[in-house]
């Protein structure tokens, strides 16, 4: 409802009583309108904008509740003006708006019509008001448009700034030098010359300043007759904070460079960015730079908003991508134009808007639209219909339907045809509601009170994503076949979904907006209906209502039930397949359970076909019996889906029922292995009973004698430390720390075949291993198969593919501190699908199970304190690779203690070093032999990083403008300080200060509250942390990795390896080595040619970048040959290959000691590895 016209002194009333209302502009108050009243007062998105009020008593309540606060100070005076207020605006008739009343819409169209459009500019109307709407939505109160030109685009703005209490700022030197340019065509010189030689510059500008007067924006609105350049330094002395800024000034690349470089730092951090004519050749490395230092919030093929934040920011902003989206295409529209342009404002957003798409149904879509409009609600809903571009009389039926409503329908007649999935995802992605419901032109509703069910379920259960229900299956003639769907649950989820789709299109409703916007490999697949309802499952559970509401249609000319059943259950399995790949194989298992039914159909097809060929053939010379195959082939699919759906629940019971097999078994053998020990604690207690008795005083075992009723572990504990201090029971077998007593290294003898022991007199009897064990190799870990390892992933792959029988034990104790939420058993299974070599090589590790191999294989110093008992009970000999960190320190009395252990232990065989102070540490200590050690410099890199395509590199210098330098890392202590990161933040400052061309990046757990940026804050973008694959894209434009580690901060002997893994990966997508080497690790890179050896200060690394600040060429070369020299050092021949040919030797020489004097149980295994 509108309010009329309202009298200029009941305004002037108004103004006096409520003191909010007298800042209003006096353009408003000219206007004398409740509209602009409203539009002032109003904060809704849409509704500010065009002055839409709910009804005559939201003024009065929006006065009462802005006026409250005053009422302490007069409250008669107050309560009485308010009051008369209340009854003069409810005695107002309510009409349509009159000619005084006009919007600010309309001012803003006539306006423009007043401006003309030619070669220079002319901004269409659509992404004007595009333009308005966006700065009410995020109150932007600062508008600055760099090339004001006649102001086609200025000028409305500024109107609405004013309205809004903001201002405007116009900077257009107006003059023939500046607005040359020079990187265009040959095809646009001549038009571009042509232009800048006959504008009268003076003139435009003496007419902007003429619209700006006789607008009355004087007070609101600046033109600044300068160039941008000049104009960004009057913003930054005036401390003016830019809260939409419109590039359209120069398009020569480096003064839009020069634009976007210089005026985001003064933007508001979520402020708005407009860029024009992005398809230009020339302005396109400024979009390219805005999209690494900006937000894309939304794009056309000429223009683009950027919002002002990366990460979470946007999540703030009140409007989403694809609602934007939307909205311009409603304003685009013009079909809406001329409807609602009368009024000036575009209709308020549906609670419910209907997706319909047709192509070639004038048979059925009257029906359909029927069932629609039909509907019983209590609520606004619209129709939002797509053809794709139909041959036969829909296009018509569509038409007629939209006259007699055309409030209700908006309608898309497509000039070509783009395909099912397209017009489909296209249509949706344009709906306005909260709710968004599906019907195609053949099929139509039977329940007239369907959309209120389904409205009013998801208003009930907001944890409901989706909400659908039974559907008739039908003919063409409308004859009712049989219902789709039995036994559905009440509320499924995700995996229910992925087991196998039972929402059928007509009886879907799903929440909207959940999606910020639609994947563009939607597209790409050969139906997306089920698709989109798995990445809205994702977002909530789904909800199911056993009524008959939709009717589903069979028939020869359908878009799915025109194939035979056959082309439907490949596309299916098709289907499944990319589903899985697109969603990272994050829900294997359900597809995996459909793709088997999808086969198992596939094959009973293809037996009937084969079966009943002859007689098929015959029956199609019959005449009349075509047809009727036709529509049972058609009715096939509908049958194999309730097979599929009644499959996919007996899967899912199947699957429940072994989750509970295996947890009654787990149950079964902790009962096992409680059972044991409560009979091994009690012979040990009458064992100790009877050494008491025994005993010449029972004082030592008094307190023990009274203990069992409270604790009777902790007595056992303390009765067996107390028998082991008096030798009436040994020590247990493990690799424990020793006792003060340093074992020399004279008394450790060297491993053989000859002279390693038969037997461990430490293990007991039942843990001995049989002669010969089942597997060669055994690999333990804690954190395979996790993607964030990228070095265990290709090196344990590795030693599967070439060493035969090898296992892998892992516990997945360390992806917490990954921040992995998923279970070992999900990222087996997820690794298995991309690597079949680990499909059951890869187990958990039973921590009461012995191990049978040959030989263990360990990483980390860690893992060997953490596994310590399997090898002991095991028996088990291992070789580890000692890499820094992982419980690794130098200098360190307590881990040297445990390494003295370890290096002890008859099981100990090998070690493998990667750097040269470890190699020095163990010689030096006397921890081994130098023949039990092997140093291999560096670590173990996955392949493919190092054969990567860098055709898309972007360097400093020839291909961008911008110096990007990166910091990667995870951060262990507060600040970051082993890492360097303090001393990163404030080579960043300096170098901010001292250049405008170096943006800064950090990746990893790292923040703004971290160390102060201040000064940084449009400088610096803090990324997260990401999976391996993330990178690729990431590293695509940075130049320099800075690595300023420091050893020694997280503990006394805690340091980096040389360089650290996230420099390697960063060399090898081209981006130059800066790293700090205080221990002198480097034993392969050259200093200037291929890495920066760069000190542990600021001021220095300040200047050695700059350096290279002004040598870009320099610093190309200087990522290319540290890619090439990272290429060499950690190819498979100098990092895998030696480890490999290590185990295999010391696996030979276990064999031969296992087989002893066997010799054809020795060639048999010795050939097993080889």
């Amino acid at each position: 409802m509108r309010l009329s016209f309202i009298s200029d002194p009941l305004f002037s009333f108004l103004c006096d009583v409520v003191p909010f209302l007298s800042p209003i502009p006096t353009t408003l108050q000219c206007s004398t309108s409740l509209y602009a009243i409203l539009f002032a007062t109003r904060k809704h998105p849409l509704n500010d904008l065009f002055g839409i009020v709910q009804s005559p008593l939201h003024l009065c309540r929006k006065i009462i509740g802005q006026t409250y606060v005053h009422l302490r100070d007069n409250p008669f005076r107050f309560v009485a003006r308010i009051l008369f207020n209340f009854f003069m605006v409810t005695l107002i008739p309510f009409s349509s708006p009159s000619s005084k009343a006009v919007p600010l819409i309309n001012q803003i169209r006539c306006l423009s019509d007043k401006i003309p459009s030619d070669f220079g500019g002319g901004s269409p109307m659509e992404k004007i008001r595009l333009m308005v709407h966006l700065a009410t939505c995020a109150n932007v109160s600062t508008y600055v448009e760099i090339g004001v030109y006649r102001g086609r685009s200025f000028l409305p703005m500024a109107l609405a700034m004013k309205t809004s209490g903001g201002r405007a700022f116009g900077v257009d030197p107006y003059s023939r030098t500046a607005a040359a340019e020079d990187d265009v065509s040959d095809q646009l010189r001549p038009h571009i010359d042509h232009f800048v030689e006959t504008t009268d510059f003076d003139q435009i500008y003496s007419d902007v300043e003429a619209l700006i007067d006789d607008q009355d924006l004087r007070e609101s609105t600046k033109l600044l007759r300068v160039p941008s350049s000049q104009a960004a330094g009057y913003f930054r002395d005036k401390r003016i904070s830019i809260g939409m800024l419109h590039v359209d000034g120069n398009h020569d690349t480096r003064f839009v460079m020069e634009d976007v470089q210089l005026y985001l730092p003064l933007m508001e951090p979520c402020g708005l960015v407009i860029l024009d004519d992005i398809d230009w050749d020339s302005i396109r490395p400024a979009h390219a730079w805005l999209n690494a230092h900006a937000t894309l919030l939304f794009e056309t093929s000429n223009f683009a908003v950027f919002f002002n934040g990366q990460g979470d920011d946007i999540s703030a902003f009140p409007i989403k991508r694809r609602e934007l989206n939307a909205l311009f295409n409603l304003f685009k529209a013009e079909p809406f134009s001329a409807t609602w342009t009368i009024l000036g404002t575009i209709p308020p957003q549906p609670k419910v808007s209907i997706s319909l798409i047709t192509y070639n149904q004038e048979r059925y879509v009257a029906k359909a639209l029927d069932s629609i409009l039909c509907q019983q609600v209590d609520f606004d809903y619209e129709l939002v219909i797509s053809d794709d571009h139909s041959h036969d009389g829909t296009p018509q039926i569509l038409l007629d339907y939209q006259t007699r409503h055309p409030d209700r329908i908006r309608l898309n007649l497509r000039t070509e045809n783009v395909g099912a999935v397209p017009n489909y995802l296209d249509n949706f992605s344009v709906c306005r509601g909260d709710y968004v419901a599906f019907l195609e032109g053949d099929d139509y509703w039977m329940d007239p009170l369907k959309l209120a069910k389904q409205v009013n379920f998801l208003e009930a259960h907001p944890d409901h994503a989706i909400c659908c229900h039974n559907v008739m299956v039908v003919d063409a003639n409308n004859d009712a076949d049989r219902l789709l769907l039995k036994r559905v649950p009440a509320s499924g989820s995700v995996i229910d979904l992925c087991r196998g789709d039972y929402i059928s299109t007509p009886s879907c409703m799903v929440r909207n907006h959940l999606l910020d916007e639609i994947p563009d490999w939607l597209y790409t697949l050969p139906g997306c209906d089920w698709p989109l309802d798995i990445l809205h499952a994702e977002k909530g559970k789904i909800g199911y209502l056993n009524d008959v509401m939709a009717a589903y249609r069979v028939h020869a000319t359908g878009i799915w039930s025109g194939h035979d059943s056959k082309s439907q259950l490949e596309t299916a399995l098709s289907l499944t397949q990319a589903i899985n790949r697109q969603l990272c194989y994050r829900y294997t298992r359900s597809f995996q359970i459909y793709e088997q039914q999808v086969r198992s159909a596939l094959e009973k097809e293809a037996a009937a076909a084969s079966t009943f060929s002859k007689d098929e053939r015959g029956l199609n010379d019959a005449p009349g019996n075509g047809e009727q195959l036709s529509l049972a082939a058609n009715g096939i699919h509908e049958v194999h889906r309730e097979y599929l759906h009644a499959m996919g629940e007996i899967a899912r019971l199947r699957d429940q029922n072994r989750r509970l097999r295996a947890r009654l078994a787990t149950a079964k053998e902790e009962t096992l292995r409680l059972r044991s020990r409560l009979v091994k604690s009690r012979r040990t207690i009458a064992s100790a009973e009877l050494w008491q008795r025994r005993s010449w005083t029972k004082r030592a075992f008094h307190r023990w004698r009274t203990a069992p009723l409270k604790e009777p572990l902790g007595a056992l504990q303390r009765l067996l430390r107390s028998l082991r201090k008096r030798r009436w029971l040994a020590a247990p077998p493990l690799i424990e720390p020793p006792k003060p007593a340093v074992v020399e290294i004279s008394q450790i003898e060297p491993i053989t075949a000859s002279s390693r022991p038969s037997s461990n007199p430490q293990v007991l009897p039942h843990t001995e291993k049989n002669a010969f064990p089942h597997h060669p190799l055994v690999i333990l870990d804690d954190a395979f198969p996790h993607p964030l390892s990228g070095f265990r992933f290709q090196e344990f792959h590795s030693y599967l593919e070439a060493i035969p029988g090898t296992m892998i034990h892992c516990t997945g104790e360390a992806f917490p501190t990954l921040g992995e939420q998923r279970s070992l058993e999900e990222l087996v299974d997820l690794s298995t699908v991309t690597h079949p070599a680990l499909r059951g090589r890869v187990q958990r590790l039973k921590e009461y199970e012995p191990l049978k191999a040959s030989l263990a294989y360990l990483v980390f110093l860690g893992n060997i304190h953490r596994f310590q008992k399997i090898l002991a009970c095991s028996n088990l000999p291992f070789v580890f690779t000692l890499y820094p960190g992982g419980y690794f320190e130098v200098n360190n009395p307590q881990k040297d203690a445990f390494m003295r252990s370890v290096f002890k232990s008859p099981l100990f065989r090998h070690v493998i070093v990667t750097q040269n102070i470890t190699h020095e540490y163990l010689l030096e200590k006397k921890f081994c032999r130098p023949d039990q050690i092997t140093a291999i410099y560096g670590v173990v890199t996955p392949l493919e990083h190092l054969n990567r395509n860098l055709s898309l590199k972007k360097h400093y210098g020839p291909d961008k403008p911008t110096l990007d330098i990166c910091f990667v890392a995870h951060r262990y202590s507060p600040n970051g300080a082993d890492k360097g990161y303090d001393v990163f933040v404030e080579v960043a400052k300096r170098l901010s200060a001292r250049h405008l061309n170096i943006q800064f990046h950090v990746v990893g757990n790292f923040d703004a509250t971290i160390i102060d940026i201040t000064g940084l804050e449009n400088r610096i973008t803090f990324h997260g942390t990401h999976v391996q694959q993330w990178f690729a894209s990431f590293y695509a434009d940075k130049d320099i990795i800075l690595s300023p580690n420091l050893p020694f901060v997280l503990g006394p002997g805690y340091f980096d390896g040389f360089p650290t893994g996230c420099c390697t990966d960063a060399a090898l997508h081209e981006v130059a080595l800066f790293c700090t080497d205080t221990l002198q690790l480097n034993q392969v890179f050259t200093h200037g040619v291929d890495i920066v050896i760069i000190p542990y200060s600021p001021e220095q690394v300040v200047e050695i970048i700059s350096h290279y600040h002004e040598h870009p060429d320099a610093l190309k070369s200087l990522a290319q040959r540290g890619c090439e020299k990272v290429r060499e050092v950690y190819s498979y021949e100098q990092q895998i290959a030696p480890r490999i040919q290590l185990l295999k030797r010391l696996i030979e020489i276990e064999i031969e000691s296992e087989t002893g004097s066997n010799d054809n149980a020795t060639s048999h295994a010795l050939a097993s590895i080889n």
